[in-house]
C-alpha cells in the first residue's frame, strides 16, 4: 500500500511530501520520520481522523503529518544518501 505524508511546520505554509510504501499508515509515518532524520519517540503526538486520511501531530518538534492513500502507481520517495 502506498502512502502520501505531507509534512509541515506549525505556523508555516512549506510542505514537504513523501510517497512512502508502508503496510499501514502508522508505519509510513513513522518511515517518513526517519527519511527526514528523526528518530524522537512518538509518544506526545496527537492524532486526528480526517475523512480521507490521517493527521498526526508532534507538538515539541512544531510539525504536522497529514497521511493519505496514494495511488498504487505513484512513484515512491527515495530515501537519503547516509
Amino acid at each position: 500500500m502506498r502512502w502520501l505524508v505531507e509534512v509541515t511546520s506549525i505556523g508555516k505554509s512549506d510542505t514537504q511530501s513523501f510517497c512512502i510504501d508502508a503496510d499501514s499508515w502508522q508505519k509510513a509515518l513513522q518511515s517518513t520520520r526517519s527519511q527526514r532524520g528523526d528518530s524522537s519517540p512518538m509518544s506526545g503526538f496527537s492524532i486526528e481522523l480526517l475523512e480521507d486520511g490521517y493527521r498526526a501531530v508532534d507538538p515539541l518538534a512544531r510539525l504536522r503529518y497529514v497521511v493519505r492513500r496514494a495511488p498504487d502507481d505513484a512513484p515512491l520517495t527515495s530515501a537519503p544518501a547516509p
